[in-house]
């Protein structure tokens, strides 16, 4: 799990995984077709930033902007937040 903790290379390589596997998610489900999904990961630092449409930290901002704009093809974007 990711938290808030010192932003070293191992930080950053959590996140990266993490927003990664989200836009795998995304554009899989926008391959299938769905109108609405509700995305669920255990890095609260990258959920709770996509909740609330916050820039991270500037290595990952880009591919924060990739999440976001790839939302626009559904109806309905929800985040979640699920403990391992």
């Amino acid at each position: 799990m990711c938290g808030e903790g010192g932003a070293g290379p191992r930080f950053f390589g959590l996140i990266l995984e993490e927003v990664r596997a989200c836009i795998f998610a995304i554009t899989a489900s926008i391959k299938f077709g769905l109108k609405s999904v509700i995305l669920e990961g255990d890095c609260w630092t990258l959920i709770n930033k996509l909740k609330n449409k916050d820039a991270l930290v500037p290595e990952i901002a880009l591919f924060m902007d990739n999440i976001l704009s790839l939302c626009k093809e559904f109806e309905f974007v929800g985040f979640s937040f699920v403990r391992r």
